[in-house]
């Protein structure tokens, strides 16, 4: 038995491959699809709907194939960023999800409506919003090896921002993001205090569980976070240990919508004059943690009447948390 080559690449197909299947199947003498899927190590199915897809009169034209490409992929963004937006849209996308109805479905019921939304946008905001235990598979992914992982129906009980009480002129409600290196695992964890502005600096050797839980300790020591705002990021997996630990509650951003914790966002940018991009942050020096801290928190600042955040930290009488 012949050995077969595996062909298969999970990425959208380049320019620069559009190009050369223009050159194989324009040419007078040219092959199956089979033999030019070989070629490319590109599925033959590949082949086929790239050609669909650029074919003019008879001609593949690789330009005509990357702008529908493109085309394609804008509408597939356009179509989940309106279901996002719309409330009335996505709270009746959601029930029907919950009901099990599949995506499919969905789609075309709201195409006889007059809505266009594809299955595909659907199943975007399924993974977005963590709502895959309602899918016919009840949660299931396939693996290649076609055994079954159960996803972490725990996602489903995150609480999310707009569930959060209101936080205005209240201390102890925090936002916390990371800094992250692309040259080590080392990060920073970044905590700002959102009544008085106080930015705390921990560097962490890696984003585990573990490491972030000891940074959040050392941070909220002889203090009560009353509540912690931040992202999905996967090092909160264990949130209910994080919250069970600080004796707080967690509130998740909508998955892109950062500037839900505009406070630490902006704080990051600041933090970027010390830290530039792509430094390596196992190179920051304590020295340089605390002139950051002192830069935030020693000096007056007109968002809070020109006062320093640890003067105010000083007036304030909260309840004292010993680990």
């Amino acid at each position: 038995m012949k050995n077969i080559e595996k062909t298969a690449k999970y990425e959208h197909v380049s320019y620069e491959e559009r190009k050369h299947l223009a050159y194989l199947y324009n040419r007078s003498e040219r092959g199956t699809l089979r033999e030019m899927g070989r070629e490319m190590k590109r599925s033959h199915n590949t082949i086929a709907l790239e050609i669909k897809a650029g074919l003019v009169e008879g001609v593949y034209e690789p330009d005509v194939g990357e702008r529908k490409a493109i085309l394609l992929r804008k509408r597939s963004k356009t179509q989940l960023l309106k279901l996002i937006q719309d409330g009335e849209l996505r709270r009746g996308v959601e029930k029907d999800i919950r009901k099990g109805i599949s995506p499919r479905r969905i789609s075309g019921g709201l195409k006889l409506k007059g809505t266009i939304l594809s299955s595909k946008a659907i199943y975007r905001f399924i993974y977005e919003y963590n709502l895959e235990s309602f899918l016919c598979f009840k949660g299931k992914e396939r693996k290649s090896n076609s055994a079954y992982l159960y996803r972490k129906t725990k996602e489903l009980d995150k609480a999310r921002i707009k569930d959060r009480p209101n936080t205005e002129g209240i201390y102890g409600h925090y936002e916390i993001d990371f800094i992250v290196s692309s040259v080590s695992t080392y990060s920073l964890l970044i905590a700002a205090e959102k009544k008085n502005k106080t930015v705390y600096v921990k560097r962490i050797p890696n984003r585990t569980h573990e490491a972030v839980l000891t940074a959040l300790k050392e941070i909220f020591k002889g203090k009560r976070p009353l509540s912690i705002t931040t992202d999905n990021d996967i090092a909160f997996g264990n949130w209910r240990e994080i919250e069970k630990e600080l004796r707080t509650k967690i509130y998740f951003c909508e998955p892109y919508h950062s500037w839900e914790k505009g406070l630490v966002e902006n704080t990051n940018r600041w933090i970027r004059l010390f830290v530039k991009k792509k430094s390596d942050i196992a190179l920051v020096t304590d020295e340089k943690i605390q002139t950051i801290h002192s830069w935030f928190n020693e000096y007056p600042r007109e968002i809070i009447g020109f006062r320093t955040s640890y003067a105010l930290e000083l007036e304030e009488s909260c309840p004292v948390f010993v680990f």
